[in-house]
């Protein structure tokens, strides 16, 4: 939770090109930043654990790395409508899900999200694996997943 409730933060940007990976984002830890509109998190980011963006209410969009490997339990969800979620990762993350379930709970809410942008020679990949999400799923033409 190392960033929750800073309710003045409005933007998450990448600063560097780090060449490490391996790099965690900790459970909750942009939970309820309510001013929150786009984050883009840094390509050494490997793991997401959970609960990122919990209450993050204007949060509109979310691009993730290139190298993430693995998304945690409500790791994109915020409980209110995001505009656009860009993977750049060619492989699809491991996304927990609730015990028994075949939807994973780490995306928004079906109704809750417009598109989610994949890099272009994923897109079939990424909608096989989440169908519930297949018509909201389009190819990434602004980023560029090889950079």
């Amino acid at each position: 939770m190392a960033f929750a409730n800073c309710t003045g933060l409005t933007k998450i940007s990448k600063t560097s090109e780090s060449t490490n990976t391996g790099g965690r984002i900790l459970i909750g830890a942009f939970q309820d930043c309510t001013s929150l509109t786009e984050a883009t998190l840094p390509d050494n980011i490997t793991t997401m654990e959970g609960y990122t963006f919990i209450g993050c209410e204007k949060l509109g969009k979310i691009i993730l790395p290139k190298n993430l490997k693995s998304i945690g339990d409500l790791g994109l969800r915020t409980n209110y409508d995001v505009s656009t979620i860009v993977f750049n990762s060619l492989e699809i993350p491991v996304l927990s899900n609730i015990p028994d379930s075949s939807i994973p709970n780490v995306l928004p809410f079906v109704d809750n999200i417009n598109e989610i942008l994949v890099p272009s020679q994923s897109v079939e990949e990424y909608k096989n694996r989440l169908t519930s999400y297949a018509d909201k799923i389009k190819e990434n033409q602004i980023h560029d997943a090889s950079k």
